[in-house]
């Protein structure tokens, strides 16, 4: 039996849930937060100039702000913004402050740095007035998005092949748009969004960062990752940009460039599920402005615009509020149920006390097992894998586990001389063999824990002086210590739970 961990555990849970559609989501809690200085400091970040009051900020800066007519000098990132609102505007997006025929005034504010669980997480939308649960929040022309299909009628089809992967599809369309610059279609996009040293996910980190992961199986999962993007670089890099150097300039197709637009795609980039003629990856201005919060409920998808009957009626991205926000609020989406590993992996941060955190077990049939053939052949025979993993979550691991690992730790003596296929693994075999059983997982989750060269303890007194640990640690490392303690804090309580099963 081989067994390595990585995700959350305590009691049996039923089978896991089939992730709904990949949509963003927004909003999340009973009650909105009254309004309190945060709020007002990411308004000082979003002005560039002195803020005065709350009520002052709502009713005279924010709307210079968004206007693009106050501060643009003093600060460049406020022009930038100006530049994506007059850019969203000329294509189709209703950003409008007043209200228009059948439509209230845009709700949202446009924030250059923001808060998210005591970092900062950059740009980011704020309610620009109180609005209400189900509230339209924008709307963004398809059209005006990043696909595979955008990419195809710039590239055209002897690049984008039907065969090519939408992720490379994209890639090279932001590599290529990055490199245009200011003559660029989605030239004021591509200004507004970060690079990848400010969004800085793990597989894009240095060894001396990295370092910090050390016993957990994102690291290893970091540097997968990396090796991966460079491996498809390499082929785009023979199959593609040598034989198309004139078209494929080497200073703007290079490995940096590959690694920002795979940055930007892994962070930002939504499944519309709904779209017609079938669900497409898309990065779509605007709508990914929005920042990450767990218990968000809100959705982006694509429909049909105006009366969506009549023919000529347009695509469009949609978000809407899950709940009642009030002036100055920062709103939020659901990226997906991600937990820590994968929100470090891809999107650069990791949250304190995300419901979604997980450590993952994997249960592997020994090649030396005396029932190897027979094992091999019940597996396949049911459509089952040798090698399968398991959440295990703070509070609960999946029944399916204690199953499997029954079945792959039988011997001849525990089956009694019956079939494996009349074997019921949903029950212990013997009180032996379930000992047996439970003693395994808890030295494989020991041994994991036992990886990790600091203690549950160390990282919590880490976390526990907050101004020290912010100041001594840059962000990265920050987040690696929240990461592997949110891990260490999951193989304790597997530890807990098995042990008293024993």
């Amino acid at each position: 039996l081989a067994l390595s961990l990585g995700a959350h555990a305590l009691v049996p849970s039923a089978p896991r849930a089939v992730r709904p559609s990949q949509r963003w989501r927004a909003g999340g809690g009973d009650a909105p937060p009254s309004m309190d200085e945060s709020l007002v400091e990411e308004m000082k970040r979003s002005l560039g100039e002195e803020v005065r009051s709350p009520v002052e900020i709502a009713e005279a800066e924010a709307k210079s702000v968004m206007s693009g007519l106050r501060g643009l000098q003093r600060d460049p990132a406020a022009a930038v913004n100006s530049r994506f609102r007059e850019w969203l505007e000329e294509n189709g997006v209703y950003l409008s402050e007043r209200s228009a025929w059948g439509r209230a005034p845009h709700p949202l504010l446009l924030s250059t740095e923001t808060t998210t669980d005591g970092e900062e997480s950059g740009r980011g939308l704020l309610a620009r007035e109180n609005f209400a649960e189900g509230e339209l929040l924008m709307t963004v022309p398809l059209e005006l998005c990043l696909t595979k299909e955008s990419a195809a009628s710039v590239f055209g089809p002897e690049v984008i092949t039907s065969s090519m992967d939408e992720f490379i599809s994209i890639a090279l369309l932001l590599m290529r748009e990055r490199g245009l610059g200011a003559s660029s279609r989605w030239g004021p996009y591509i200004d507004i969004l970060p690079t990848t040293e400010e969004v800085a996910p793990s597989f894009t980190w240095p060894d001396e960062d990295l370092g910090l992961l050390e016993g957990s199986p994102s690291l290893a999962a970091a540097r997968s990752l990396s090796a991966k993007l460079r491996s498809e670089y390499a082929q785009l890099e023979a199959s593609v940009f040598s034989k198309r150097r004139g078209e494929f300039p080497a200073d703007v197709y290079s490995y940096e460039a590959f690694e920002w637009a795979f940055t930007m795609l892994f962070s930002r980039a939504v499944r519309l599920s709904s779209k017609v003629g079938g669900e497409a990856l898309a990065m779509v201005p605007y709508a990914d402005l929005f920042n990450h919060e767990p218990s968000s409920n809100s959705y982006i998808d694509a429909q049909k615009g105006g009366v969506s009957f009549l023919p000529g009626a347009r695509e469009e991205v949609c978000v809407y509020a899950d709940r009642a926000y009030k002036k100055l609020e920062q709103v939020f989406i659901n990226y997906g149920q991600k937990g820590n590993a994968e929100l470090l992996l891809l999107y650069g941060f990791a949250l304190e006390g995300n419901p979604y955190n997980a450590y993952d077990l994997t249960l592997t049939l020994d090649d030396n097992d005396p029932l190897f053939a027979d094992k091999s052949r019940f597996l396949n025979n049911v459509g089952r894998p040798s090698r399968e993993t398991f959440p295990l979550r703070a509070d609960r691991y999946p029944v399916e586990t204690v199953e499997f690992a029954r079945f792959l730790l039988a011997e001849p003596g525990d089956l009694r001389g019956a079939r494996l296929a009349a074997v019921d693994f949903a029950q212990p075999l013997s009180p032996g063999h379930e000992a047996r059983v439970l003693d395994t997982l808890v030295t494989v989750a020991e041994t994991r824990l036992s990886r990790y060269p600091t203690s549950v303890e160390q990282d919590e007194a880490l976390l526990r002086d907050r101004a020290a640990f912010a100041s001594m640690f840059s962000r990265r490392q920050r987040m690696a210590v929240r990461l592997r303690l949110s891990e260490k804090r999951i193989l304790q309580r597997t530890l807990a739970a098995l042990r008293q099963e024993l």
